[in-house]
């Protein structure tokens, strides 16, 4: 698979698990929409825009196939950072934490949290140029 359908599909799948249930706040189960436009969560909930702001650059970039977007760092970096940056300060601040209601993020953080976030490792660390384990020679494909 090459990068730019790569890129497709994670960013695709990054969107998408912005409106899956994401987190418990004060049990309510939210998604990353629902966490965003509540009034009870902190200020620091608008970073988590950067997520779905970032998915959709580099959806219409890989559309659109334009290069420069697909492999630009600030795009391919900012969602996970995001993320661990709003999970920090939500375990950081002893209020946030009772409202979180627990102590583990297992239980406090849904699979679209979770989704986001693996999704957000893979993005920036896919090759450029897939591992060929095949190697072509003239008269075909053999194992190395």
């Amino acid at each position: 698979m090459e990068r730019k359908t790569s890129t497709l599909i994670l960013s695709g799948l990054l969107l998408a698990s912005f409106f899956v249930p994401f987190v418990r706040w004060e049990n309510f189960t939210m998604s990353g929409f629902d966490f965003v436009v509540s009034s009870y969560p902190p200020d620091i909930k608008y970073i988590l825009l950067l997520v779905p702001g970032c998915a959709l650059f580099l959806l219409v970039g890989a559309l659109i196939d334009e290069v420069t977007i697909i492999y630009s760092k600030f795009f391919l970096w900012t969602p996970l950072i995001a993320l661990i940056s709003l999970f920090v300060v939500l375990y950081s601040n002893p209020e946030n934490r009772t409202a979180l209601g627990s102590y583990n993020p297992l239980n406090v953080f849904f699979p679209g949290f979770w989704a986001a976030l693996a999704i957000s490792l893979i993005l920036p660390n896919f090759r450029k140029k897939p591992l060929n384990l095949l190697y072509q020679s003239p008269e075909g494909y053999n194992n190395i």
